[in-house]
């Protein structure tokens, strides 16, 4: 009974005491009681998370970072030199068995993001006195806030009804689920948001310095490779600054020349460049056993043409995985249907429309070349179902944004020309 009467307290606190008086949470479009229902459904939601993980998948990362980050909030006091050491890469002696003890050097630069998690929310300990669904009221409010980020991304440049843009970017059943767990999606939605948003105040010719530092700095704490993923785009993004024609094309040609001079400089700094690193990283999975690992043969990375000529297989991968007759339970269900819809909507989409001419600014554009690039790495390096359909909720989530924005733009269009006045979403 105690988690349950902290938890309304601090929910209680949160209504009157944050979310009403401070000017973050007054979100044009969104009224405060909306904002708190938003923030109720994550917290219901990210509590069944850990409930399913712990009775259908054993706990599973998200029981295991937490059994960590409280023997570290436990043992800190007591042994503070031992940590700190430890995080400052001195290699001391371990104290005894009741710490918790780092991996080598490599291994903890290796694997980053992990050990960032767990340190967070060892400090969030200090709040949630050993309480899983304590964590949760944190872990919701950095979803909700990286939620308020992509709005107002978003909120006056796409082109659909505003009831539409509200469903799907709060209540996207993959994106609602896994930004509410206890695990490191939330920290990329969160810095996916700063970092947009910060593109669109640069657009915006606005303050925006700080969102795209500390955004990058967010994904690349937690997910390396994703700062890799976003760095071309990113600086074909400033590169077409003040650009007015052939935008797409510009933004086209800046990033296939960055990538390729990307992949010439790994192959100094690495021994076998970005393709060696690709392919360890695929061995590292494959080792992985899971009760969901694909039987297909993974694809190999031995050469760019050879995966060039493996996209298609690369993408079948990454977004119709799970198979709906490979089934075997009702999560994998609900991510097959999840998955056969947005595919479905975007095929549709593209022959409905049949590539008509689209206008759209450069952040677009960002995302349009970050997710896709996302969903191919996603789809080269992770053999298991159950870790691609986490791994792509966000690109996932992005994406349909982007085909939605497509559809009622050519729809906008269509209508402007037949009746000569403009159309409101």
């Amino acid at each position: 009974m105690v988690p349950f009467f902290l938890l309304i307290l601090y929910t209680t606190i949160f209504y009157f005491g944050v979310l009403k008086r401070l000017s973050f949470f007054q979100v044009n479009g969104l009224p405060p009681i909306f904002i708190f229902f938003i923030f109720c459904t994550k917290l219901v939601v990210g509590i069944s998370y850990g409930l399913i993980y712990q009775n259908y998948f054993n706990g599973g990362d998200t029981f295991l970072y937490f059994k960590d980050s409280q023997l570290i909030h436990n043992t800190f006091l007591q042994y503070p030199d031992y940590y700190i050491a430890s995080l400052l890469g001195l290699d001391p002696d371990i104290p005894n068995d009741r710490v918790f003890t780092y991996p080598s050097s490599h291994l903890f630069w290796k694997d980053l993001g992990t050990y960032v998690f767990i340190h967070i929310c060892a400090f969030i300990h200090i709040f949630t006195f050993g309480y899983y669904s304590l964590h949760i009221f944190w872990i919701a409010l950095l979803s909700l806030i990286g939620n308020i980020y992509f709005y107002r991304f978003v909120w006056d440049r796409v082109t659909f009804p505003p009831l539409l843009l509200v469903v799907i970017l709060f209540f996207t059943p993959s994106i609602l689920f896994w930004t509410s767990g206890l695990h490191k999606e939330v920290f990329i939605y969160l810095g996916l948001g700063w970092l947009l948003y910060g593109l669109k105040k640069f657009e915006n010719h606005s303050n925006s310095f700080r969102f795209i530092f500390f955004g990058l700095l967010t994904i690349g704490l937690f997910r390396s490779y994703l700062l890799g993923i976003c760095l071309p785009f990113l600086i074909s993004f400033f590169m077409i600054k003040n650009q007015k024609t052939f935008v797409f094309a510009k933004f086209l040609t800046w990033s296939t020349c960055l990538i390729l001079i990307g992949f010439g400089i790994s192959s100094i700094v690495f021994e076998n460049g970005l393709l060696g690193v690709f392919s360890q990283k695929q061995a590292e999975f494959l080792a992985e056993k899971g009760n969901s690992d694909l039987t297909t043969t993974p694809i190999n990375i031995a050469s760019l043409w050879e995966i060039l000529l493996e996209l298609p297989k690369v993408l079948f991968h990454t977004t119709i995985q799970p198979l709906l007759w490979e089934c075997k339970n009702i999560w994998q269900y609900l991510a097959s249907f999840e998955a056969i819809g947005i595919f479905s909507f975007g095929i549709f989409t593209l022959f409905k429309q049949r590539f008509k001419k689209f206008e759209w600014n450069r952040s677009l554009y960002f995302i349009l070349f970050y997710t896709l690039s996302n969903l191919v790495v996603i789809g080269l390096l992770v053999d298991n179902t159950g870790a691609i359909v986490r791994y792509r909720s966000i690109p996932f989530h992005m994406f349909t944004l982007l085909f939605v924005h497509y559809t009622y733009q050519q729809t906008t269009n269509t209508l402007q020309n037949k009746h000569g006045d403009p159309i409101s979403p």
